[in-house]
């Protein structure tokens, strides 16, 4: 697979899962960061560099996207989509993303007020993030992100 360039693509930040197939294995995927060149997930399944995948996201076309692993660390992990993604390709991909409501996405909220007033009610909280993490469910990657 060519890698795309994903760091030079606008990204939209997301929330929505998609199947990840790896080694002949599915798994669900939360995307976390969509371009038209790739994508940001959590997951389970161990990935390195170079690992060459299956995404299939839950849009009305089930869009299914080969993509080579860029990186992973800490259940984090970033990929290059073999084959860009066209700028319908993901609208159509955002506009199914579960956590639309009301036609407002997780993209359209302001998320630097919202993180700035989740470090500040922590910090009040003398909580980690990890602890926080912990406490909302979540891994530390995800909070993170």
């Amino acid at each position: 697979m060519t890698p795309n360039s994903v760091t030079s693509s606008p990204r939209d930040y997301a929330a929505f899962p998609a199947v990840l197939e790896a080694d002949g294995r599915s798994s669900e995927v939360l995307v976390l960061r969509l371009s038209s060149a790739g994508c940001l997930f959590e997951c389970s399944t161990t990935l390195v560099r170079g690992d060459n995948v299956r995404i299939t996201f839950h849009d009305p076309d089930a869009k299914r996207v080969e993509a080579e692993i860029m990186w992973s660390t800490e259940g984090l992990v970033g990929c290059n989509f073999a084959k860009m993604l066209s700028d319908t390709g993901v609208k159509q991909v955002r506009l199914s993303d579960p956590v639309s409501s009301g036609g407002q996405t997780v993209a359209d909220i302001d998320l630097q007020q919202l993180a700035q007033a989740i470090r500040k009610a922590r910090w009040n909280a003398q909580m980690s993030a990890s602890e926080m993490a912990k406490r909302a469910g979540l891994t530390r990657p995800t909070l993170w992100s």
